[in-house]
Order: structure tokens, then sequence, then C-alpha cells
């Protein structure tokens, strides 16, 4: 692996990542004048494989590099940290199995490997994820400036900001479109959450046959396209309401504004929304392009996050132990990954030792059955089931429910005969949010 001295010499770093990628599209065009050799069709799978490739080293890899020679210094220093796989071979490597499944031999080559549908379909949904979470992160950020009219820790005037915000996010928006199959657009944009990757749901779409992405294309070529035009590209053609329109971002101009906003961190270590979109954006210290290209294992996602959470810096002085029972054990189900991250803070300064969380109503009643909890945490604004059908579908699970205490977490009105319907055969208590070690603490003495 050969890593770059950003600060000292981005040109030659260039020059190799150039030279590199050329080494690459020469060794393929090799491969491709070896099945004209053999008289094989042009249609054959591998030859199709080795042009897809072939294009995003001549009209992508090749062409920003050779234009990033031609620019400052400074602007050279931006390619090699936002596009990283310029900076070190093993990313290029790391880029190209992500998008092409292409990795290194034994005997100095490359070759492809095999993803059947469901592993390429369960790979777009984890990028998918990763970037409604960027998506999320964004959306925190400008609600943040529009509602305070006030330029976070960057000097670039305010409006400038959310457009460059806006333009970004719009982008992100369109790898849905581009990704996946129309009938499961909304759905996935809507509902897409860590569940999708367990054992059981993949073994379901296994099952059912359920492919997600698009049609015929399960190499992922929209897809593919989509995200090259994001990283190399400056603009999407697209149609909205039956109309043309061109969708205008920047990723440098993006990352700069994020490494703006949250390089200090004491600014806005005491900001809710602040803290939640450091969440959700900047969580590993990575770019953008890291987020994407690094497979990281989904199911560590929140595991990760939750860590992250217990590192951030707490207020001084200690507080009194709502949960002073090494046994007791409480499960978060909410489908806002922020507000699971606050109230996992809370119960951890209440004294909880051991928590469990997820974003899906019926893996809640799942747990339920094969984990000890005496402490359930439901937002109403979660569903399959509603909260208001658990006075039904609890009473069936065989649980003891007398040692289960039930916290309806709310953020509008629940009217006062609809909480009668619950409690009338089920224990719970309701609070509004904000979720907060006070307000739990009244709440559990009632």
């Amino acid at each position: 692996m050969r890593e770059i001295h950003i600060d000292t010499s981005p040109s030659e770093t260039l020059k190799v990542a150039l030279e590199t990628i050329k080494k690459h599209d020469r060794y393929w065009k090799d491969e491709a004048d070896k099945i004209y050799e053999h008289k094989l069709s042009l249609t054959d799978p591998r030859f199709t494989r080795i042009n897809h490739l072939q294009q995003v080293f001549r009209f992508y890899l090749i062409p920003a590099l050779e234009s990033a020679l031609k620019t400052s210094i400074w602007q050279q220093q931006r390619t090699l940290h936002y596009l990283p796989f310029f900076a070190s071979e093993e990313k290029l490597n790391l880029f190209l199995k992500h998008f092409y499944s292409v990795g290194p031999q034994q005997e100095n080559g490359w070759d492809f490997f095999d993803r059947d549908d469901f592993e390429q379909d369960k790979i777009i949904l984890f990028d998918l994820l990763k970037i409604k979470r960027t998506i999320k992160g964004i959306s925190l950020l400008m609600q943040e400036i529009s509602n305070r009219n006030r330029s976070l820790s960057s000097a670039m005037p305010i409006p400038r900001q959310l457009q460059i915000l806006k333009g970004f996010k719009s982008a992100l928006m369109m790898t849905f479109k581009q990704s996946l199959k129309p009938e499961y657009q909304a759905k996935i944009y809507n509902q897409i959450h860590l569940d999708f990757f367990s054992v059981q749901e993949q073994a379901k779409r296994r099952r059912e046959g359920i492919i997600h992405c698009q049609p015929n294309l399960v190499e992922g070529y929209p897809y593919r396209r989509i995200f090259l035009y994001i990283l190399f590209r400056q603009n999407i053609h697209t149609i909205h309401k039956k109309k043309k329109i061109t969708i205008h971002y920047n990723l440098f101009e993006f990352e700069d504004l994020i490494h703006e906003f949250f390089n200090d961190f004491e600014k806005i270590k005491a900001d809710e929304n602040l803290i939640s979109a450091y969440w959700y954006i900047d969580l590993h210290k990575e770019t953008f392009t890291e987020k994407i290209i690094n497979d990281s294992d989904p199911k560590t996602l929140v595991g990760e996050e939750i860590n992250k959470t217990d590192q951030l810096p707490s207020e001084p002085g200690e507080k009194k132990k709502v949960f002073d029972n090494e046994k007791d054990v409480v499960l978060i189900a909410n489908n806002d990954s922020s507000a699971t991250a606050t109230i996992y803070n809370v119960l951890k300064e209440s004294g909880a030792k051991k928590i469990f969380q997820t974003n899906s109503g019926d893996a809640a009643l799942r747990m339920l059955q094969t984990k000890k909890i005496n402490v359930v945490i439901y937002d109403e604004n979660l569903h399959n089931p509603h909260w208001s059908s658990l006075r039904d579908r609890l009473p069936d699970l065989n649980i003891d429910l007398d040692n289960i205490l039930l916290i309806i977490t709310y953020r509008v009105t629940i009217h006062p005969e609809d909480q009668k319907k619950l409690t009338s055969r089920i224990p719970a208590l309701f609070m509004n949010e904000p979720f907060n070690q006070e307000r739990l603490s009244e709440l559990l003495k009632k």
C-alpha cells in the first residue's frame, strides 16, 4: 500500500495514482483482448464487466486526476483528502471491490468475484442506510441554521451554507430513485433501518425472492452511476413533477463545510441538534467517500454509535441513579436514531446497566419473548405495532406483564381516553418528550 503525504507532495501523489489507474486500465484491456482472441461473444458477462470497469477508469478516475494535476496545491490536497482512493492503493482496492466486485489476485493481477443477487442487494441497501443517515444529519444542520438564522462555525454566508447543504442533500436523495425499483423507493427511504440486515430478514427476503435494486441490473449499474456522479460531477439532470430540473451540488464544498461545523467539538457538545448531526454525519471522522466504500458490518453500526455516545463529555457532578437494581434490563423501541441516542444516554446516567434497542415494533415484541426485559420505552411514532395496539398484542406473548414497566414516549398529545384504554389491560406510564433524567425520575416516583 502506498500512502500519500498530502502536506508535502500532493502533485507527486496524484501522478502515482494516475500511473496506478492507467496500469489497471492496461491490465483490463489485455483481458478484453483475450476475449477477442478466443472469439467469445461481446455479450459475454465477463466482457460486459470489463467494459464497465474501463469506463470508470477512462471517464471518471483518469480525467479527475488529470484535471487535479492542473490545479493549485490546495485544490490537490482537497482532492486527495476527499477522494481518498487516490491517496492509497488500499483504498483504491476498496473502491473497486465495493462498486465493481474486483479484487487483487495472488499472481499480480486482478479478477472479479461473484456476489449473488441478494448479497449485492444487501450492499446497496447498506449504502442507502448510510445515505439516509447523512440526509438526516444535513436536515438537522439546515434546521439549526434556518431557525437560529446564524452561522454555525463557518465564515461562509448563511445563504451559501444552506445552498451547499440543500444541493448535496438533493443529490443524495437521487440515490434512492436510481438504485431501487420504483415500488420500493418510498418504502426503503422511509423505513430503512438496521433490522433490514438481520439474519432473519435476509433469510426471509431469500425465501420470498425479494430484490430491491433495479430489475435485470443486479450488478447495480444505475446505482454505481449515481454514486460516481456524486463523487466526480457537480450536477444531475432529472425530472421532478414532469419538469426537467438540474440539481447543483459540490462534494468538496460540502466536506469543507462539514469540517468547519464539527472541527471544534467544544462549541457543539451542548447543542442537542448539532450533536445529533455529528452522530449522523461525522461519527467516525471519515469523509463521505470513506463512509461509502468502507464495508463495515451493519450490525455494529448502532453499537459503535452508542459507544461514541458514552465517550461524549458529560455534565459535571454526579446525578442520582434512577436504576439501582443490577438486574434491570431496559429495551428502547424507537425508530429515530437521535432520540434513541438521547434516551440511551439518560438511561446510562440513571444507572441502567443493560440496555437493548430496536427500531422495529415487531422486533421489540420478539425481544420481549427472548430476553428478560423489565422496562420498555416505546415511542408513539413506532408502527407494527402502534403503541395503541399493544393492549391486544402483549397479553398474547405469554410473558409476565406484572413485572414489566411500559413507558410510552410521545411528542404530540395523547388523549387521556386512549391512555386509559391501554392501561386498563397493561401497566403503563406516559412521558412527553424531551426525554431527560429529571422527567424519568419524577415519572417513576408516581
